[in-house]
């Protein structure tokens, strides 16, 4: 851990000097190259190849690029071979003037990496006059096409593990413009705002001290999490189960709810109690 500690904040310094990185082709798709540096992946996107580069070419080869943004919480690295071009910048900031936030979108998905999802989307411009508000998820139209991510936060009320699993590229999407950056020309889409937060909604049902049945989905150091219903799930804490108790995913169990903690999207459960401890008053 402190080694990649070490070495996301070498790539910290990197940025702010502006000094390249040499990095390893590992794979390409339709977005661009997804590179190695020291065991920490990053995407360069085909837009910031160098005018020569052909993309199926680079495969195992070094490449020589800069970086343009680096994020250690999100494990995001993005990478540029290409020297900035001013008017590039300002046709994306054009584009992003014609966009606001809450707007929905259809797209494709042009690179799926640890961090998250790029998205190409065709951009629908509004013919409305100057200053007239979009509501949320109000579909626009028009045609024009900018890029952005969707954040592995961003896809789904419930926690994703490898974008992978559930994307590829070529998929089609319906996105959300959540935030975007004029000065940059970032974008940043969300596909669970278009979404029903069924947790939110199913969590309001339970209440402290209730017993439930549930089906154990996974089992982990920290103790078992709990299929309540679909969309719900709950943890029983390891410093609840009994030593001599062990659960198998797909097992049943009744347990209950200690607590329901709807802003951290949290259920912590407690195994029932079948017999009274021994001094029980």
């Amino acid at each position: 851990k402190v080694s990649q500690d070490t070495r996301w904040k070498e790539l910290e310094n990197r940025k702010e000097t502006g000094e390249d990185i040499e990095v390893v082709a590992i794979e390409v798709n339709r977005g661009g190259v997804i590179c190695e540096w020291q065991g920490i992946r990053g995407f360069l996107p085909a837009s910031q190849l160098a005018a020569s580069s052909q993309a199926t070419d680079l495969i195992g080869k070094n490449l020589t690029a800069r970086i343009i943004e680096v994020d250690r919480g999100t494990n995001r690295l993005i990478l540029s071979q290409r020297q900035p071009k001013k008017a590039d910048l300002e046709a994306i900031l054009k584009q992003l003037t014609k966009v606001k936030i809450g707007q929905k979108l259809s797209g494709v998905v042009t690179a799926v990496l640890p961090f998250g999802v790029f998205v190409e989307i065709n951009l629908e411009v509004s013919n409305g006059t100057k200053g007239s508000k979009v509501s949320k998820g109000e579909e626009i139209s028009g045609t024009s096409k900018l890029e952005g991510l969707v954040h592995i936060s961003e896809i789904s009320w419930e926690k994703v593990d490898d974008p992978k699993k559930l994307f590829k590229v070529g998929d089609k999407l319906e996105v959300m413009i959540i935030a975007k950056d004029e000065t940059t020309g970032r974008l940043n889409l969300s596909i669970k705002q278009l979404a029903k937060d069924t947790f939110t909604e199913a969590s309001a049902k339970y209440s402290k001290d209730e017993m439930i049945t549930g089906t154990v989905a996974r089992v982990s150091p920290y103790g078992i999490f709990v299929t309540l219903e679909e969309g719900v799930e709950g943890l029983m804490h390891i410093s609840k189960i009994p030593p001599d108790q062990t659960f198998d995913v797909g097992q049943k169990v009744t347990c209950t709810i200690e607590s329901v903690e709807t802003e951290s999207r949290r259920i912590s459960l407690a195994p029932v109690v079948k017999e009274k401890p021994v001094l029980y008053r």
